[in-house]
């Protein structure tokens, strides 16, 4: 995966596994900075800037991942917002609490942390999970490890334009349609649907 694209491009489509993948990369880093700051000795303050900074400098790569998730969907990129913005509210919490311009008891301050926290999860799994478009779209390829959607064949019979008989009509979502001639009723050839659908299934389409 070439991850200068996945972090730094708005162009194209992420699958939801490139998504979890680079999403995790964030989140990684972010725990990194978060332990390597704290131990710097310099106050919870620098340590709380550090951490502030690094999301501030991480918003481009949330937006260009999230936006390409919503592309592989088609859907609004205004969804990538609540994910940019939760991302640095984060470690600005804790800094407008240690700085004292936010005066709040600390359980209260631990459980508004932890609300943004599953804000910011949710936000971002939801985006993940969303059902990528099957094949090409406006915004590019499918994505090279897209899970293939499972789409069943459609059979409905059908009486020939005679009258004299019916048929069945295989319609398979990637348009391909071939038909089963030779009943005499419609029964028969609802019969036949049922006795062959999970053969039909199995068949390449």
């Amino acid at each position: 995966m070439n991850w200068v694209w996945v972090f730094l491009s708005f162009r194209g489509r992420l699958s939801a596994k490139q998504f979890g993948r680079a999403s995790s990369v964030l989140f990684v880093s972010y725990g990194i900075v978060w332990v390597v700051s704290s131990m710097t000795g310099d106050g919870d303050k620098f340590h709380y800037l550090v951490c502030f900074a690094f999301c501030l400098l991480t918003i481009w790569p949330w937006l260009a991942i999230s936006i390409k998730r919503l592309h592989d969907s088609e859907r609004t990129v205004l969804l990538a917002i609540p994910v940019a913005l939760l991302w640095p509210l984060m470690p600005a919490w804790w800094l407008a609490v240690d700085s004292g311009a936010i005066a709040i008891p600390s359980p209260y301050a631990v459980g508004i942390w932890l609300t943004i926290l599953a804000a910011l999860a949710l936000s971002g799994g939801i985006i993940e999970k969303f059902s990528g478009t099957v094949g090409p779209n406006r915004f590019g390829p499918e994505p090279s490890d897209a899970e293939t959607v499972k789409v069943e064949p459609v059979m409905l019979p059908f009486q020939d334009k005679d009258g004299t008989g019916w048929h069945v009509a295989i319609r398979h979502h990637t348009a391909h349609e071939r038909r089963i001639d030779g009943f005499a009723t419609e029964n028969e050839a609802l019969d036949w649907i049922i006795a062959n659908a999970q053969e039909i299934d199995k068949q390449p389409q």
